[in-house]
């Protein structure tokens, strides 16, 4: 650190401490010369980091390509010296004598035709960044510095982050660019290119205008309702109080449109095109119609009588498609062999400290503590992207209308559903799953006191948190759940698969959706929307019934029962045209005991996948004994499943008192009720499955029972259930 009075290099004189920003401290300094000559110094804050010294390089080497008065002029710097590590980097720029655009905003009062001016001369400022080959990539309002509180005399500072095609090496994929005011996808993992692109300063800026517009910061492009930044409550209300003219609000929420577009390739191509559309403000085009071409995209025109368009449902589904630039299903590429101080880097999620003490603790052979740092935060993470879809979504995913239940779903869960939105591949949630039962069982108090974690399992833990879910800060990938949802609405699916072949290739995931999004909306919506959820779910149902599972076959019902119950006849007489179609009567029966079981046995299953599970597992599954001597036909699945979890343990064994109990449960069921559970429901319980294939020591127990109950001589004909029982 530097100080007032110090020379620098017989030239200057630091005068004044100014702030810094995250990569370097900032000091007034004067000409020795010519004193009344002002300018600014940057000096590097950790002058030992490699990185960070290069990137200085780069940034003063960006500055020196232009020659424009909205950018800074540096007069000297030794950043050449970047890699002597024992030379302290600085340059000297000019003096910007005002404030950051932040606090402009924050005490000025901007109107729509000054905010349009700044937005223009940023875009050509941007413009001619580009034609010099150098991208910015930083663009927020705390890099943009107001001279003498005049807007138009900004200013774009700090470089730091900056791509110049002369320096092919500065970026690597790994590592996440831009900032918080605006998470960009490509800039948070994508590939090398990606990182490289003029689209990404171009929609930053665009979030800087919304921001001088509203005072509202963008964050993300969609958030968890779906919603772009200039869509999303507060912003929207802003923008029609600041733009009276219809004509212009519709003008420029169309440019926001593709500005805060998730691919690339939906956004402005360049400066060039998107200035073309602010010049046209003034101009009303007609589309083909004859009408105004920027309503375009909020008055559709009408393809039937009743004032709904047709979608094809494969095309439906591309609205539930995870947005692939901001996630990495397959996990981040890290080195084979395990070394925590090299991994650990990698988890740009985690912060300094807790980098710091997860290497501290690892080294000195405190690996269960080590993880202690790591994994709670990965699956806090996870859990937040899953739930960035909406808590009353994942509420309908996990079959409960406890939001408290929701918000704090368990670590188990929240991986087995992102691996259904496809946050994570398949190999990613075996992963994780292994890891969560590996740290549950090291941090129970059923451990004994000798037994430590291993060092092999702590690697399993911390390389997997960091590969799958730790390697980005990102909070939402993206799933437009609810233009999905709107789609359902005001969608007549007239179209509903291309082929058979479509509707049994599909990820059984979309179905579910659709299932759970339209029975929500059956019981929400009215008048001309509830019609067309009307007719979607005629369509849908019987088109999809032979793929449903039974889990979405009795949600109908279930839905039938709550109308029933409430004397709803406009819903139950649609719900009974559906279900007649589909047979789906035969999911009605005994549904409000059936609940209890399936409530009880849900709970069991949770506690088994958590921490102290074979202290708690003995209590839970003795009430799902004692609630009858027979379990309901509709709750046979969920109460057997989670039987067999109780009875086949983990890797590390079994609850020897809950295993008992479910020794008892099990010798209950009738070889029906086996027949029924194998050919029906167990080929659905993937993750159970994936436990018997994979570990040795519930696999051997497995067996036992197919030999016990004879599960082998009963006649089963389903190919995949007859392939579980010969293992």
């Amino acid at each position: 650190m530097m100080k007032v009075g110090q020379i620098i290099e017989e030239k200057w004189e630091i005068c004044e401490d100014c702030q810094g920003g995250g990569q370097g401290e900032v000091y007034k300094v004067k000409s020795i010369q010519c004193p009344e000559e002002k300018y600014a110094l940057k000096c590097l804050k950790k002058q030992k980091d490699s990185e960070r010294r290069k990137r200085m390089n780069t940034e003063v080497e960006s500055i020196l390509r232009l020659n424009n008065e909205h950018i800074p002029k540096i007069l000297y710097s030794n950043v050449k010296e970047y890699e002597n590590k024992q030379e302290n980097l600085f340059y000297i720029c000019d003096y910007i004598d005002g404030m950051t655009l932040e606090t402009y905003v924050e005490s000025n009062r901007v109107d729509f035709n000054m905010a349009i001016h700044f937005f223009v001369e940023m875009l050509n400022v941007l413009k001619y960044c580009h034609s010099k080959d150098v991208i910015h990539r930083d663009i927020k309002p705390d890099n943009i510095m107001i001279r003498n509180n005049d807007l138009m005399s900004f200013v774009l500072i700090d470089f730091g982050l900056s791509f110049n095609f002369d320096e092919y090496n500065n970026t690597i994929t790994n590592q996440q660019l831009g900032n918080r005011f605006i998470i960009l996808p490509e800039l948070v993992s994508g590939t090398t290119e990606q990182k490289r692109l003029k689209q990404s300063d171009i929609t930053q800026a665009a979030g800087v205008f919304l921001y001088i517009l509203t005072g509202c910061i963008p964050h993300v492009l969609y958030d968890g309702e779906g919603k772009q930044p200039h869509q999303r409550e507060g912003c929207k209300e802003k923008l029609e109080e600041m733009i009276k003219d219809r004509n212009k609000l519709l003008k420029i929420n169309s440019i926001f449109d593709k500005c805060f577009q998730y691919k690339v390739i939906d956004r402005y191509y360049d400066e060039s095109e998107l200035l073309s559309d602010l010049r046209s403000l003034d101009v009303i085009r007609k589309n083909i119609f004859g009408g105004d071409e920027a309503k375009m995209n909020n008055e559709i025109i009408q393809s039937s009588n009743s004032g709904l368009r047709r979608v094809i449902y494969s095309e439906l589904m591309n609205d539930l498609n995870p947005c692939l630039e901001m996630c990495n299903p397959a996990g981040l590429k890290l080195p084979s062999i395990t070394e925590v101080e090299q991994l650990i880097p990698y988890g740009i999620a985690l912060p300094e400290p807790v980098k710091e003490k997860s290497v501290k603790y690892y080294n000195e052979g405190d690996f269960a503590t080590a993880t202690e740092q790591i994994w709670p935060r990965a699956i806090n993470t996870l859990r937040k992207r899953v739930l960035s879809l909406g808590v009353e979504f994942v509420a309908d995913m996990v079959e409960t209308s406890d939001l408290d239940y929701v918000r704090e779903l368990p670590a188990y869960k929240v991986i087995e559903l992102a691996n259904e939105l496809g946050f994570i591949d398949k190999a990613g949630k075996h992963q994780l799953l292994n890891a969560n039962e590996y740290y549950n069982y090291y941090h129970s108090t059923e451990t004994e006191e000798y037994e430590e974690m291993p060092q092999d399992e702590a690697n399993i833990i911390i390389k997997n948190g960091i590969k799958y879910i730790l390697y980005s800060n990102e909070n939402s990938f993206g799933l437009q759940f609810n233009d999905f949802r709107e789609k359902l609405k005001t969608g007549r699916m007239d179209e509903m698969f291309a082929d058979d072949a479509m509707l049994q290739s599909c990820p059984y995931f979309y179905l579910k959706t659709t299932v759970r999004s339209l029975l929500n909306l059956f019981m929400k919506t009215e008048g001309i929307e509830f019609d067309n959820i009307t007719i979607n779910m005629n369509i849908f149902f019987p088109s999809a019934w032979k793929r449903l599972r039974f889990d979405e076959k009795k949600a109908l019902a279930d839905v039938y029962t709550t109308c029933k119950g409430g004397g709803d006849t406009k819903r139950i007489r649609v719900l009974k045209a559906v279900m007649t179609q589909v047979q789906g009567f035969d999911y009605v029966n005994e549904n409000e005991r059936s609940h209890v079981y399936i409530s009880v046995a849900k709970k069991l299953k949770d506690i088994h996948f958590g921490i102290n599970n074979f202290y708690n597992e003995p209590g839970q599954i003795k009430l799902l004994e004692d609630l009858g001597t027979m379990i309901p036909p509709l709750a046979l699945k969920d109460c057997v499943t989670a039987i067999l979890y109780v009875k086949l343990g983990n890797q590390y064994g079994t609850s020897w008192d809950a295993e008992v109990i479910a020794d008892r449960l099990l010798d209950r069921l009738t070889e029906s009720e086996w027949k029924r559970y194998l050919e029906q429901y167990l080929k659905e319980e993937e993750n159970l499955l994936d436990y018997i294939n994979n570990c040795n020591k519930m696999r051997n127990i497995w067996k036992n029972i197919i030999e016990k109950y004879k599960l082998k001589e009963l006649n089963i004909t389903d190919v995949k259930a007859k392939r579980i029982i010969t293992i």
